[in-house]
């Protein structure tokens, strides 16, 4: 899979997930402590989160990275 196919898919599949869990993109940005612009951007396939981040996600999300590659609606 190239890279836009993979941020695509990382960006519906966590959006989809944000929403499962009963976030808000904002509550969400404020649990990873982020900004909730950089959220956004994650979910409209404009950016990807670094590892740190990446961290922050699956810890809030109680996944892995690859249950949000993968997250089947």
């Amino acid at each position: 899979m190239d890279n836009k196919d993979w941020t695509k898919d990382f960006g519906d599949n966590l959006a989809n997930m944000i929403n499962a869990a009963g976030f808000t993109q904002g509550k969400f940005a404020d649990a990873i402590d982020v900004n909730p612009s950089t959220v956004s951007r994650y979910i409209n396939k404009t950016a990807l989160p670094g590892s740190k981040i990446m961290d922050r996600i699956c810890n809030v999300l109680k996944c892995s990275f690859e249950d949000i590659v993968n997250f089947k609606k």
